[in-house]
């Protein structure tokens, strides 16, 4: 499993949200700022089933009533509009548990620690927690150094410099998998 989710959808973006703006030099009270004012609207689209249109209107009512001045109504609308997006709100409804409590074949999680996509502590011990409670008896999860979400090595780890880097995947990585695999196939 390759820098594979092992939280909600919903956690898993305000964590990557906090995990940037930490790289981009914010403070932690910035931090949780931004992670309020986007978690009450996560919330909505997390347990609601409305349609796309009740849906966005749902979040805008929530936005004029929570930050009615401070947020001007072009921000707001761009906001709405990026949040509901079908491709967003999957993500946000998400579940990993779902599908990783149904594995039971040994299993090889690895994250770069790099990743701000799929931040790896929290995810790799989400994912380990779910498999050993579901029964898994074979669960190895690994926190890789200086690797980002494509297990490039990396400086930051910060998505514009994947383009930059020339190696695809990390020799390292491909050993690791490889070694792993012959391992489980004694």
């Amino acid at each position: 499993m390759l820098a594979g989710p092992g939280i909600n959808g919903d956690k898993l973006m305000l964590s990557q949200k906090a995990a940037l703006e930490r790289i981009m030099g914010l403070n932690e009270m910035q931090i949780a700022q931004g992670q309020n004012f986007l978690k009450g609207a996560y919330d909505i689209i997390v347990e609601s089933n409305l349609d796309n249109i009740k849906l966005k209107d749902s979040i805008n009512s929530f936005f004029i009533n929570k930050y009615s001045d401070l947020l001007p109504e072009n921000q707001r609308k761009a906001i709405v509009n990026q949040i509901t997006e079908y491709e967003i709100v999957s993500l946000l409804k998400s579940k990993p548990s779902i599908y990783l409590s149904k594995v039971k074949c040994p299993i090889l999680a690895l994250n770069g620690c790099k990743d701000f996509q799929v931040p790896a502590k929290e995810n790799l011990q989400a994912i380990k927690k779910i498999l050993v409670e579901s029964g898994n008896k074979n669960v190895e999860t690994l926190e890789l150094e200086n690797l980002n979400h494509l297990f490039q090595e990396c400086k930051t780890g910060v998505s514009n410099e994947y383009s930059q880097i020339e190696q695809t995947i990390s020799p390292a990585v491909l050993e690791l998998i490889t070694g792993w695999i012959k391992e489980q196939t004694k």
